[in-house]
């Protein structure tokens, strides 16, 4: 007697999403299998099917309309589908529904706003709190995201000499647990990190880390999206104060104009450049460009210039 196929339909929930969870967990980092988690259970929460096409579609335009993260969205349930075990054919029209959503375009105008680096090290430098003033130098000087910089764990700042210079060095863990190297030469920028490093302890694992106002001590996810938001906070007040559209520049246009800034520097090679920014795929280099209003097309240009 054949077996017949225990489709995850036919399952409790609990035991699909706890699978899932396991999953997540083995293949992504802590922070984005903990995200991935989340929107799956809240597809589930507001009332999604797990073999129903159509309430997959729903969720995606709905969360849309909130002006919440639909298009990431849309790839997470790409990957929970893709993961659980339904009728074949099923599992394709849902995948296929979901890829036949066209990306919301609303945002795709905004681009980010290229500033030399003594501007950016304006607004570093006038934000209201030197912790911020570090993470912010520390993003500029190794094109690292303000996450990862948060997430430094202590003994991932070494020293080493390099032909009688002195140069700091960063051991980064970014998305997808890559690991990336990061050597930092300026002086003036050394000195500023190693006198907060020396004189504050915010947490026993993590340099920039604080979990003050944060209500689970041993949650590092909360304790760093808490940093992050003050981050974020503080920068965007920063530039509002100095005269620059706060909506335009954001943590992250910090690493763009660093990928724009250094791309001239490694010979216009964007496989290059992939590799110094820790991208999986030179796909996501070019989109940095692009949204800089530069295609690697005008630079190449500008070589023949």
């Amino acid at each position: 007697m054949i077996e017949q196929e225990i489709y995850d339909n036919d399952r409790p929930l609990e035991d699909v999403l706890y699978d899932f969870e396991l999953y997540l967990h083995k293949k992504f980092k802590k922070s984005s299998a903990i995200v991935y988690l989340c929107c799956v259970k809240r597809f589930f929460k507001l009332g999604g099917i797990i073999d129903n096409p159509q309430s997959y579609v729903d969720f995606i335009l709905e969360n849309r309309q909130k002006k919440i993260r639909a298009d990431h969205y849309k790839e997470i349930l790409i990957k929970f589908v893709n993961y659980i075990n339904i009728r074949k054919d099923v599992k394709k029209y849902i995948i296929s529904s979901l890829k036949e959503i066209k990306k919301d375009d609303s945002n795709s105008k905004k681009q980010t706003l290229i500033l030399s680096r003594e501007q950016r090290f304006q607004i570093i430098n006038n934000m209201k709190y030197l912790k911020h003033k570090v993470i912010g130098i520390i993003q500029e000087e190794t094109g690292g995201r303000a996450g990862d910089v948060l997430r430094l764990k202590r003994g991932k700042i070494k020293y080493t000499v390099d032909n009688d210079i002195i140069a700091m060095v960063f051991y980064m863990t970014g998305k997808a647990n890559k690991d990336r190297t990061i050597f930092v030469y300026n002086q003036q920028s050394i000195k500023f990190i190693q006198n907060f490093i020396r004189n504050h302890f915010l947490h026993k694992d993590y340099y920039f880390l604080s979990d003050k106002n944060v209500k689970k001590k041993n949650d590092i996810l909360a304790i760093e999206r808490r940093n992050y938001v003050l981050y974020m906070k503080d920068l965007k007040e920063t530039c509002k104060r100095l005269g620059y559209d706060p909506s335009q520049f954001t943590s992250h246009d910090i690493r763009r104009n660093y990928a724009v800034e250094m791309f001239p520097i490694v010979g216009n090679n964007i496989e290059q450049l992939r590799q110094l920014m820790g991208h999986s795929s030179v796909n996501t280099t070019a989109i940095y460009l692009k949204k800089t209003g530069l295609d690697t097309k005008d630079y190449q240009r500008k070589r023949l210039q």
